[in-house]
């Protein structure tokens, strides 16, 4: 995992992990991701995919770092221009991109492609007969992301991804990219809330 720059403190992502070591190395590899991203509008840059179960709060987490990267660059356009200031922040669900690729329409690949930040949510949501076509096209787009800052969250196994294509499951961990996969070991948020009471 690549490691934080010096001199940086937590970042409050309102997440609570209820001790659970998953969730807890879930938040600090968002943590690191973040710091990593921020200096100076840093252009080069990793991956970081966090699979488990549905409702852990996977979304919840990306969308924080979604958000931070899109507020971090629109701050730096009001303040001064910066290479902040031309970071190019997309955010899609996978449903979104199937439905597309299954629609015909090739040209959304080049409109995950060019982003600086891509956040892609539930990779793998999607019925199984689309899977070659759409894993296919989406081979495509991760072996051109390579480099650049790229977020997934799904509710797939990495090796679940792996055996619908191994491209995409090998992108994942290459070039100092990070998979936290809390598997089903985690439980749903609102189960967690209601034990810790």
């Amino acid at each position: 995992m690549p490691t934080s720059p010096a001199n940086t403190s937590s970042i409050d992502f309102e997440f609570e992990t209820f001790g659970d070591e998953d969730l807890e190395e879930m938040v600090k590899a968002a943590n690191v991701f973040c710091q990593a991203a921020e200096p100076a509008g840093n252009f080069k840059g990793h991956w970081l995919t966090l699979l488990g179960r549905s409702g852990i709060g996977k979304t919840h987490l990306a969308t924080r770092i979604h958000d931070r990267m899109k507020r971090k660059r629109d701050g730096e356009r009001i303040i001064t221009p910066t290479r902040w200031s031309s970071f190019i922040v997309r955010k899609i669900k996978w449903r979104t991109f199937v439905d597309e690729i299954m629609g015909g329409n090739w040209r959304i690949t080049a409109w995950l492609i060019e982003p600086h930040f891509l956040y892609v949510d539930e990779i793998g949501d999607e019925a199984v007969g689309t899977r070659e076509i759409v894993f296919s096209k989406f081979g495509n787009v991760c072996d051109a992301r390579l480099g650049k800052w790229t977020l997934f969250t799904g509710n797939q196994s990495l090796e679940n991804i792996a055996s619908i294509d191994a491209r995409v499951a090998s992108r994942m961990l290459r070039q100092g990219n990070v998979v936290v996969d809390a598997g089903d070991r985690v439980q749903d948020y609102a189960l967690r809330q209601l034990n810790s009471k």
